[in-house]
């Protein structure tokens, strides 16, 4: 339980950003970004 409460965290201090800027350009343009699209802030 305490392993997966860390990796949780960590993933919250990490890769949440990344996703949510993703989900928010497919929002947006309702499409999935390209390597050269640049994503919004948050």
């Amino acid at each position: 339980m305490a392993e997966a409460a860390l990796r949780y965290a960590a993933y919250l201090d990490g890769d949440l950003s990344d996703h949510l800027r993703v989900h928010l350009f497919w929002l947006e343009e309702r499409r999935s970004p390209t390597a050269v699209d640049r994503r919004p802030q948050l």
